[in-house]
């Protein structure tokens, strides 16, 4: 069976981030039987366990680069955090790569996790150093609370470690 097919001629798709494939098919009757037989390459079963947990992995991955963002400019999502939470897109647009992306996540996975704990690590004296600066300059409105702004960083921060850290559980 050929990938991406049109609509009901035989194609597939695969959403990596999911570990979903899709099969579509034209419409029929409710009384028709339709029948999709899907096939496996040998011994892919044998190693389903490398698999379990990916598709909450990428989930909260991709939540911890969101809360990354939040801690903008003090810090900024670290490349191999980055890396790790695209493993699922990588595998939507090449499926016939799975062994090796995933081979590939499972390396950088710790790496991405041990990053954003270092970045958690020295945040708050980084922090309250951008703070002092932007006071010292007055680069920002007037009406702007800075320990709210503060805090909404320190909270993203936590957020983002306890997101990679669940990543790997």
């Amino acid at each position: 069976m050929k990938q991406a097919g049109p609509l009901g001629k035989g194609g597939w798709s695969f959403e990596g981030n999911t570990l979903t494939t899709v099969i579509p098919v034209p419409s029929f009757s409710v009384a028709s039987k339709v029948t999709i037989e899907v096939r496996r390459a040998d011994g892919l079963t044998a190693r389903r366990n490398e698999l379990d947990g990916f598709a909450g992995a990428m989930t909260r991955l991709r939540d911890a680069y969101e809360a990354m963002r939040d801690t903008s400019p003090v810090a900024d999502a670290p490349d191999v955090l980055i890396d790790a939470m695209q493993a699922g897109d990588r595998l939507s647009y090449h499926p016939e790569s799975a062994q090796e992306e995933i081979a590939h996540f499972h390396k950088v996975l710790p790496e991405a996790q041990a990053a954003v704990a270092a970045i958690g690590a020295n945040f708050t004296p980084r922090l309250e150093e951008y703070a002092k600066q932007l006071l010292a300059r007055n680069w920002f409105p007037a009406k702007v609370d800075m320990e709210a702004q503060k805090q909404h960083r320190l909270d993203a921060v936590t957020r983002a470690e306890r997101l990679a850290t669940e990543a790997g559980k």
